[in-house]
């Protein structure tokens, strides 16, 4: 016996006919007489009797016994599911590095309180290698995670989100700002600015720099003073596309160097945590928000 025959049943026995029945269930007539007919064959009794006409039948008393004992059970489980939607669930750890979060979290914050699931998940900031730890030791359930495509970790499952181009970012007075694209040599004589929240911006950046050292005014993880800095001197910054923010009057300009290194975002988990309904819940929402 299931909870949905008795929802057919009761609903059937409380004045509606068949064809009722089906159009308030949004389902065929057929469904309703094989639900009847299961019901039937698990009490072994009788439970409409049938005219001639099939439009017309009358509970049995079986039927009418069964109609009682069927409204208390479905009162029942709507109680069961309403004190188990109630009970507290565990707040999921989403982590993020900073440039990926610049760029998404506004966008999850709003969805996840939209569906009102924000109060079900914790989000903390830490950078790429603290985070990949975190997973390993079960202190994150879930992150996003920045790499060269060369330095994936081993045994955490990866979802691949996007994939980041890194840019030059200028001083629109700069003389090379309006350049379509740029190769690193062309920026020798420009001092640079470097942000610094992580391993992957530094070892995009020696990519360029083994054989043409860079002239580094400045390394740091705030990137707002990194941008000021660009904007404050003729210096570049060099940064991954997606933590250049678009209310800027910088002028990010591409790299045209063969082969040039590109950023990776990932989804990771351990492989364990892929059937978990809280983080397939989440999952679902942050590839709606980044496909």
């Amino acid at each position: 016996m299931n909870i949905r025959s008795l929802q057919y049943f009761h609903y059937l026995i409380d004045g509606h006919s068949f064809r009722q029945t089906a159009r308030h269930f949004n389902v065929t007539q057929p469904t309703i007489t094989a639900a009847v007919k299961r019901l039937e064959q698990e009490f072994g009794v009788q439970l409409l009797i049938r005219d001639a006409n099939p439009a017309k039948w009358q509970p049995s008393k079986a039927g009418l016994i069964l109609n009682q004992f069927a409204k208390r059970i479905l009162i029942e489980a709507t109680n069961a599911h309403q004190a188990i939607a109630k009970l507290p669930q565990k707040k999921l750890l989403l982590g993020c590095p900073q440039i990926v979060g610049n760029y998404y979290l506004p966008k999850l914050v709003a969805q996840l309180t939209t569906d009102h699931q924000m109060r079900h998940v914790e989000i903390i900031e830490r950078d790429t290698a603290t985070l990949v730890e975190k997973i390993q030791t079960n202190q994150v359930d879930l992150a996003f995670l920045s790499f060269l495509p060369s330095k994936l970790p081993q045994g955490i499952h990866l979802i691949q989100v996007t994939a980041s181009p890194f840019r030059v970012v200028l001083n629109p007075a700069h003389p090379l700002a309006h350049a379509k694209a740029l190769a690193y040599a062309d920026l020798a004589s420009t001092p640079a600015v470097l942000f610094d929240s992580g391993q992957a911006h530094s070892q995009a950046f020696a990519w360029f720099t083994h054989q043409q050292p860079a002239n580094v005014l400045y390394k740091g993880s705030d990137l707002n003073l990194i941008l000021q800095m660009v904007h404050n001197h003729r210096a570049f910054a060099f940064l991954t596309a997606l933590a250049i923010p678009d209310q800027t009057d910088l002028i990010p300009v591409p790299l045209k160097d063969p082969k040039a290194p590109v950023l990776s975002i990932y989804l990771a988990l351990k492989p364990e945590k892929r059937s978990d309904p809280q983080i397939q819940e989440l999952l679902t929402v942050i590839k709606r928000l980044t496909d």
